[in-house]
């Protein structure tokens, strides 16, 4: 990679963290970063479950079921996912719930507003 096509992963990982913040109990940068050609996060799902969770290149993917633990066991078993969402989407039950209850909202105050609406 070339300087102009360098990720600051950092952050590209804070604004996922922006992103999902609301629909996790918790998402952080992780305090082990061993290299700089990706970023770990540390996520604990509505159901309470741990895992570090690797940004690279290549995508999302949990490289761990404990916080802080950026140390991949087995490379072969790794699935990546393009998108944060796909990633939660498997792994938390309760993310799709939160994610849909958020739509609702959002769509509930457009349909408020009367610009939106069509009652103007």
């Amino acid at each position: 990679m070339n300087d102009l096509q360098t990720v600051n992963w950092i952050d590209e990982a804070n604004h996922v963290i922006q992103d999902v913040k609301d629909l996790v109990q918790m998402i952080q940068i992780s305090d082990d970063q061993p290299d700089d050609k990706c970023v770990y996060l540390n996520l604990i799902t509505k159901e309470r479950r741990d895992y570090t969770i690797k940004l690279c290149e290549l995508g999302f993917c949990v490289v761990s079921r404990k916080i802080n633990s950026p140390k991949v066991i087995n490379e072969s078993d790794i699935v990546y996912y393009e998108t944060p969402y796909s990633l939660l989407s498997t792994i938390s039950n309760s993310y799709c719930e939160s994610f849909g209850n958020k739509l609702r909202q959002k769509l509930e105050k457009l349909e408020a507003n009367p610009v939106f609406s069509g009652r103007e």
